[in-house]
């Protein structure tokens, strides 16, 4: 892909795409990281190849055009996450009552009922 991209013929109005393929490339990343995988694909590269591009074709802009072409926003971290609804259950920890062995101690105290929720497992 890295020679392909040095023999193409880049110019001005192809910044756009640029700029979506640093994107996609940023999202892969995050991904690739999560599964510490990252350093082994060498797209790092690629990423650095692709905004450095970008930015030579930001320096050669048209004199006489109005530079309009911004960069997307890159996603949020949080866009990412998988989305959290109040309907899912949410995990519930009890503790048991430390068993006494003094016989002069108080009698055990009730606990509240606890609600009959989906407790997931340590």
């Amino acid at each position: 892909m890295q020679q392909a991209l040095r023999t193409l013929d880049i110019q001005y109005q192809d910044l756009p795409q640029i700029y979506r393929c640093v994107q996609h490339l940023s999202a892969i990343e995050t991904t690739l990281q999560q599964c510490e995988l990252w350093h082994m694909t060498k797209l790092d590269v690629l990423a650095g190849q692709f905004r450095n591009t970008a930015l030579r074709l930001e320096r050669l802009a048209p004199q006489g055009a109005e530079t309009t072409i911004t960069p997307p926003e890159l996603p949020r971290r949080e866009m990412n996450q998988p989305k959290k609804s109040e309907e899912s259950p949410q995990p519930v920890f009890a503790t048991r009552p430390a068993q006494q062995n003094d016989k002069d101690a108080s009698p055990p105290v009730s606990s509240p009922e606890i609600s009959r929720q989906r407790t997931w497992p340590i």
